[in-house]
């Protein structure tokens, strides 16, 4: 049953007393001044995480309907349940790298690496936020992607960063990740979309494989999540492969007429 329904009338006309008194605050994220019905939700989705409500109005973020949290909220939650989460950070190879072994599978590390090479490749080094703090970004990236194929159970729906979804960020003294905007940049179009749905049946690409091909350029692999930008890049790329396998296959067919008129002559002169 979840909280909004086992929770009590009394407990909740406290919360909603609560979110009134607090929605007139301007120290919070501009998402809840002045909307107590964000700050109650914010407040009801706390008590389901079993984290302070404060907790959940400075670090979670709904953008486009999806909740967000900071990587350092996401790995609370992945120790909390029981799960071994080590990061560590090589500042000469600027390289995070994060790693979780399950309370109920020991024997087995699951582990993402991100480095600047990868951000590069994902289109992400070249933001303002990354060239300013590239290893607070890169161990974000490696804690919340190692924690979504390792533990999302243990997440309650909350498997991105704000800035995953395309929010603007920044980065506090401390290192942790702060939204400036949480307005995401614009997503693709219906146009995109269909067209990338055409070109992965042409080339006859699973739905693992667009996924994978679709995070190494935009750093998520849901289609849902990648903005306008991000989409005609995976299209480029995806027009350039059937260009690419277009191309072979008519030389494969020359070099087969080639071949066939050659034995012909040789057969004209035996």
């Amino acid at each position: 049953m979840s909280s909004l329904v086992a929770t009590q009338p009394a407990q909740v006309r406290t919360q909603i007393e609560l979110a009134k008194q607090l929605a007139a605050s301007n120290l919070l994220p501009k998402q809840y001044q002045g909307r107590p019905e964000n700050l109650l939700w914010a407040i009801q989705y706390a008590e389901s995480l079993g984290v302070h409500p404060m907790v959940a109005v400075t670090s979670i973020h709904v953008i486009e309907g999806k909740p967000s949290a900071s990587a350092q909220l996401i790995g609370g939650l992945v120790r909390r349940a029981g799960h071994k989460l080590r990061v560590t950070f090589d500042r000469k190879a600027m390289r995070a790298v994060a790693q979780i072994i399950r309370a109920d599978d020991p024997d087995h590390v699951f582990e993402s690496v991100w480095d600047l090479d990868r951000a590069k490749a994902a289109n992400l080094a070249g933001k303002a936020v990354w060239k300013q703090y590239p290893d607070a970004m890169l161990k974000a990236r490696a804690i919340t992607e190692v924690a979504r194929d390792a533990a999302p159970e243990s997440l309650y729906g909350v498997i991105y960063t704000a800035e995953e979804l395309g929010a603007e960020v920044s980065v506090d003294a401390e290192g942790e990740m702060i939204v400036v905007d949480a307005q995401p940049l614009d997503a693709p179009t219906s146009e995109q979309l269909g067209r990338i749905d055409v070109l992965a049946r042409e080339l006859e690409l699973t739905p693992e494989r667009l996924e994978a091909g679709v995070r190494q350029i935009a750093g998520v692999g849901d289609l849902t999540l990648i903005t306008s930008d991000d989409a005609q890049q995976v299209i480029a790329k995806m027009e350039e492969k059937l260009q690419k396998l277009a191309s072979e296959a008519q030389a494969d067919t020359v070099q087969a007429v080639e071949e066939v008129q050659f034995d012909g002559a040789e057969a004209a002169t035996v």
